[in-house]
């Protein structure tokens, strides 16, 4: 017969070994997020309008209201949509969360880019798209 014992090999030193490791990798993960994620919000809050002035674009900051051409310039359908944003160190716009139909057909299907005085929207389908600017205040 084998006595019983109500001690498991390594017990609480096991536990608390793995907690320290656990709490130094959240640390050390937390402080790369903190460096290494590009500024959420460099982009100047205000109202940007499109050069012929029936697209426009409302940034806050944390959202981008999208009021634009569903398909670009040759599309007389038009959309209403807000996104949270990110913006990466290239200047690339990423607006989320996104449905998958918005992706291919609305806002998500341009490419957006901002060089920190306007917004352009790029079409990757090669067709004319605009480019927005800050409106002045008053």
């Amino acid at each position: 017969m084998y006595a019983k014992s109500s001690h498991h090999v390594g017990g609480d030193a096991s536990v608390k070994g793995i907690e320290t490791m656990l709490a130094v990798i959240a640390t050390a993960m937390s402080e790369l997020v903190c460096r290494y994620v590009p500024d959420r919000h460099p982009i100047a809050e205000g109202t940007y309008r499109s050069a012929g002035g029936d697209e426009t674009l409302f940034v806050s900051s944390d959202r981008i209201r999208f009021q634009i051409r569903r398909g670009g310039t040759r599309s007389s359908e038009r959309l209403d949509l807000t996104y949270e944003y990110t913006v990466q160190a290239d200047g690339n716009i990423e607006p989320f969360p996104m449905r998958s139909v918005e992706i291919f057909t609305g806002v998500g299907r341009f490419n957006w880019h901002t060089d920190g005085e306007s917004i352009r929207q790029d079409d990757p389908k090669g067709q004319l798209a605009p480019r927005f600017y800050k409106r002045e205040s008053g």
